[in-house]
């Protein structure tokens, strides 16, 4: 029982953050090209067991910055094992096009044992500080693990060539691999729509390695329809239900 808890725990974790505080440098003056609001929801399974939902808001600041949330909840049979329910935060900026990182969180509710992360992003410092008072250098190809949802809608890839980015998960940088794989037209809730097929996965193949795969909208922003993560030989599908602030 404890070990299928720990795994329906685990993939509420990792279908969250697929999809899923505080720099002193000033933030761009280039236009946003992310929408001012934007609340999506998906459901998703593990095994082809329907086990929860994850809701994401971003909220653009009068500064110009961004901040996002989301929140993943057990449903279904996955409450049986589990009513944790984990939580991601933060803020970007929009830099030369690309999104910058500025603070990260994530938590959980619920939970016999605590489980919080955070890390602040200093880009004029050049360095990332944690929770616990470590310090390390910032890679100029930092992302942390929510904001990246927002980076491949702003600039996904679209050639076979492999990029790089450092992802931060509120511990730690791993270095991840994307790249374009073809373009399908989905069929969706919101009917058949022309997708961008991206993937990325670790770099270094370790015992919590992953690749993820996600359908972008290309008519809706590039906004994530349909991702698809592997691990521990079980697959995690999170399915777009609903989206508003287009």
């Amino acid at each position: 029982m404890n070990h299928t808890r720990d795994r329906v725990a685990r993939a509420l974790l990792t279908a969250g953050a697929a999809l899923l505080l505080g720099a002193t440098e000033a933030p761009s003056a280039a236009p946003a090209a992310l929408p001012e609001t934007l609340s999506l929801t998906y459901g998703f399974t593990y095994g082809g067991m329907r086990i929860g939902t994850n809701t994401r808001t971003l909220t653009r600041e009068s500064d110009g910055r961004y901040h996002y949330r989301a929140r993943t909840r057990p449903q279904g049979m996955a409450r049986m094992f589990t009513r944790v329910e984990w939580f991601e935060e933060g803020r970007f900026e929009i830099h030369d096009g690309r999104v910058r990182p500025l603070e990260h969180l994530k938590y959980r509710v619920g939970a016999s044992k605590p489980h919080r992360h955070s890390a602040s992003f200093d880009w004029a410092g050049q360095t990332v500080t944690y929770a616990d008072g470590r310090r390390e250098p910032l890679p100029d190809n930092a992302q942390d693990a929510s904001s990246m949802l927002y980076q491949l809608m702003l600039d996904p890839p679209r050639s076979a060539d492999t990029r790089q980015l450092m992802i931060n998960n509120g511990k730690r940088f791993r270095v991840n691999e994307y790249r374009f794989l073809r373009r399908e037209t989905l069929k969706t809730a919101f009917g058949p729509l022309d997708t961008l097929v991206v993937q990325w996965a670790t770099a270094v193949d370790t015992d919590d390695s992953e690749s993820l795969t996600a359908w972008l909208a290309v008519d809706k922003r590039n906004i994530p329809v349909r991702i698809v993560t592997l691990e521990d030989g079980k697959t995690a599908v999170m399915t777009l239900e609903s989206l508003a602030g287009l």
